[in-house]
């Protein structure tokens, strides 16, 4: 298509590329939210080293200190004289204004007194002075349909105490919530590259556990901004009617929504929400209601890794990255806006332990509000590594770069990533095939079938004839009855779409093409049409079955989730029987993505968590995996990760999308992008795909989509492969073009050069320079031409 002809892959040899610069810029690139704009300013302030402070412990990179008064922990980067703060360290501003008043009432003050003595003051309540500076804030629901309490560990109400481990490496914070009866102890353990925080089950002591909502570990790390009140020296008063805010450090948070997105410390001018994602999606059987309408417009994305961070600067001068290692399944992602209430910048993590949940008692729907008999019992696990400089000395730049840089070598050294041991030459594809659906006739389902075993065998000859290389692929709706009646119970084949035999001649036909083709399953979507929900489908806590209403649904109305032991015993017999049919691959749905637990089988997400790794992982010894959206602590079993975010959910609240995702596991699974048919396959897009360093995948039938349009499968709007044939072919040759160089190679940085022009280098020495813009850019005195890539070797 001549959409296409534009991007045409280039490489150039270059002998030595020192730095990067651009030139020649014809036309303003104006970047949205779905771009990475370029770096913030440099920083404009920072705080000094904390000497009044208690020291605690000191190395060759840090220095760590404590404010016992206000509870605040401050770490010293020797490396860039920049020191980071639990809280904003805020002094009682009663204390501070009685001494200046004091000394006013007194009189004989000269004008010097004044400047020392009545120093500006926060713009903060107590209770707010509290909140800013605690270590620890535990929320707490003393009565059902009453506020949520904040317990704030810095208040004068409560008891902190801060005590030595065995040596000046490890400390412990005690606190005493009072008259709620609650105590937590919280571990620090310092170390050459940042702090980890503990926060040991056992060691958290509630009279009425149930209660226990949420704790929050240093929610005011790094936070910034605020408002601080002048003392007027005329009328000699303060006066919060003049509130000034404080100086910020240009930057931004990172959240890990979508594929990655950022928030520069800028004020919207309007009143937007606080992200809040929880990691690895809601825990549906433990949240409030027991049903879910599925949206017809897209859903906010999950928090896709259990991760954050907050930059300060123009990417080469301080940052922190922040990870669990335990409790991510219970872990909740917050950063909140500049323009919020109290006018300052947070990005942190919480803890769930308890909520509230509807209890239903008839099928109406009247019920009342209830909390459950005892709280989630987990350990908390939160590491915190700090950043600094460009990353020529470490690989990790203080910048968003350097967070997944800095997270990816603890998932490798964890063993949760491994370097993929693959001898490819080209890059792969994955082209999945719808088969058939199931429409409502007037005796029960009528089976519409879009395309036959024989034709996808036909396709994929055809694709290879054209020198696509290394497809792979799922067969979707490929029992009897199609995608409605696809039953992860069952291998019911059928001579419409294919039988058992015809599956073996496909699959031998598919490796002698050198590809891969497997039986896609989703194994925890389950329907009353496909099979009882008695012992099958999982229960809320309220005791209802979890219930997923579908819009728009031409069939079957309504969907459950099977109980997860069911799942994980569907998901074995499945693939001991693809193994005799000689398949060497399986495509995973559902089980990939969702995680939630089950009461009445006494599994919590913890336990539905290790269940489903363990099962995986033992798989994977046999078989090749691909999963659609895995969670990351899947990852050291599946080898093809399906669907991958390209953009962040685009809140309001998010400034940029970053490909933070795809940096962390690149190289470590195969990543496919969304299908390139469904609205992925403009020239943009495909330089998206380059930039993030996905492949291309498709989703095709041979017959018309139109087949389907009385299904539920009527949203596949357009797969036909007569229509498709030549895009595939086009995208694939310019994907491969690009990535091909850099196969096996580990993505080291990202840079912005110019709004919409972004270096990407890789460990070969391999540069990939994408233009977004409608001009051709010199970089580096290489010309790229508009709206496409060069691929630079040094």
């Amino acid at each position: 298509m001549a959409l296409y002809k534009s991007l045409i892959k280039h490489i150039v040899l270059v002998l030595a590329v020192v730095s990067v610069t651009t030139a020649v810029v014809f036309a303003e690139y104006i970047p949205n939210s779905r771009d990475t704009k370029e770096a913030p300013d440099e920083i404009v302030y920072t705080i000094s080293e904390p000497e009044d402070m208690e020291l605690l412990h000191d190395n060759d990179r840090f220095t760590f200190y404590f404010r016992d008064e206000r509870d605040v922990l401050a770490i010293y980067d020797k490396a860039n004289d920049f020191t980071y703060k639990t809280g904003m360290d805020v002094p009682m501003n009663d204390d501070l204004e009685d001494t200046c008043m004091d000394m006013i009432d007194a009189g004989g003050y000269t004008p010097q007194d004044v400047e020392d003595t009545c120093v500006p003051i926060q713009d903060l309540s107590s209770a707010a002075r509290d909140y800013v500076n605690s270590f620890l804030v535990v929320e707490y629901l003393d009565e059902i349909g009453a506020r949520t309490r904040r317990l704030y560990s810095a208040s004068d109400d409560y008891r902190s105490s801060l005590s030595r481990g065995d040596d000046d490496s490890h400390w412990f914070l005690d606190v005493d919530y009072g008259r709620y009866d609650i105590e937590v102890r919280v571990h620090l353990y310092f170390d050459e590259e940042g702090v980890t925080y503990e926060i040991r089950d056992h060691e958290i002591d509630v009279v009425e556990p149930e209660k226990l909502l949420n704790i929050s570990i240093t929610p005011f790390m790094g936070a910034q901004g605020g408002y601080y009140i002048p003392f007027d020296d005329v009328e000699l008063e303060y006066n919060d009617d003049f509130a000034e805010p404080n100086p910020i450090n240009p930057g931004y948070s990172f959240i890990p929504d979508g594929s990655g997105a950022l928030i520069r410390y800028e004020d919207t001018n309007i009143d937007v929400d606080e992200y809040v994602g929880d990691v690895y999606g809601d825990n549906l059987t433990s949240y409030y209601s027991h049903t879910k309408d599925a949206l017809e417009y897209l859903e906010a994305k999950t928090a896709t890794l259990p991760v954050f961070g907050m930059s300060y600067g123009d990417d080469t001068e301080a940052a922190f990255v922040a990870y669990a290692i335990e409790g991510d399944e219970y872990m909740q992602v917050v950063s909140v806006p500049l323009s919020s209430t109290l006018g300052y910048v947070q990005t942190y993590s919480t803890f769930v332990y308890s909520n509230v949940y509807r209890q239903v008692y008839n099928d109406r729907g009247d019920g009342y509000d209830r909390l459950p008999d005892d709280r989630q019992h987990f350990d908390v696990v939160l590491r915190y590594e700090f950043l600094q400089g460009d990353g020529s000395t470490d690989g990790k730049p203080a910048s968003y770069v350097g967070m997944a840089m800095a997270y990816r070598e603890y998932l490798l050294e964890a063993g949760i990533l491994t370097p993929l041991n693959s001898s490819l030459t080209d890059i792969p594809i994955r082209v999945d095939f719808l088969m058939a659906d199931s429409k409502t006739g007037i005796f029960g389902y009528e089976e519409q079938v879009a395309t036959t075993m024989d034709d996808v065998a036909a396709m994929i000859e055809t694709l290879h004839e054209r020198n696509v290389m290394n497809l792979n692929g799922g067969l979707l709706g490929w029992q009897d009855g199609g995608m409605i009646l696809t039953s992860p119970k069952d291998m019911d084949f059928t001579n419409s779409i294919g039988s058992k035999s015809t599956f073996e001649e496909l699959l031998v036909t598919a490796a002698s093409l050198g590809y891969d083709i497997s039986l896609s399953q989703d194994f925890l979507t389950i329907n009353e049409d496909m099979m009882s929900l008695l012992g099958d489908a999982v229960k809320h806590n309220n005791g209802k079955y979890y219930e997923i209403n579908l819009a728009n649904s031409q069939t079957v109305m309504t969907e459950y989730l099977a109980k997860p032991n069911n799942a994980v015993s569907w998901l074995d017999d499945h693939t001991e029987e693809v193994l005799d049919l000689g398949g060497d691959s399986i495509t995973v749905y559902g089980l990939s993505n969702l995680l939630y637990g089950d009461s009445y089988d006494d599994l919590t997400i913890t336990d539905v968590k290790n269940k489903y790794h363990e099962t995986l992982l033992e798989l994977s010894t046999d078989i090749t995996i691909a999963g659609d959206q895995p969670h990351v602590f899947l990852l050291d079993s599946i080898e093809r990760y399906l669907n991958i975010p390209v953009y962040s959910t685009q809140f309001i609240i998010a400034s940029d999308t970053v490909p933070f995702l795809q940096m962390v596991i690149a190289g470590t699974v195969e990543l496919y992008a969304p299908y390139s048919n469904f609205s992925f396959s403009s020239e943009k897009d495909v330089l998206r795909m380059i930039d993030y360093n996905v492949y291309p995948s498709f989703v095709l039938t041979q017959q018309p989509s139109y087949v389907l349009g009385s299904t539920n499968s009527n949203e596949y709007i357009s797969t036909q492969f007569r229509d498709y044939e030549d895009l595939i072919v086009q995208i694939y040759q310019q994907a491969n073009d690009a990535l091909s160089p850099v196969l096996g190679e580990t993505w080291l940085n990202r840079l912005v050069v110019e709004n919409g022009v972004i270096v990407n280098q890789y460990t070969n020495d391999i540069q990939i320079i994408i233009n977004y813009t409608e001009d051709d850019v010199t970089v580096n005195g290489n010309v790229v031409e508009a709206t496409s890539y060069l691929v630079v070797s040094e």
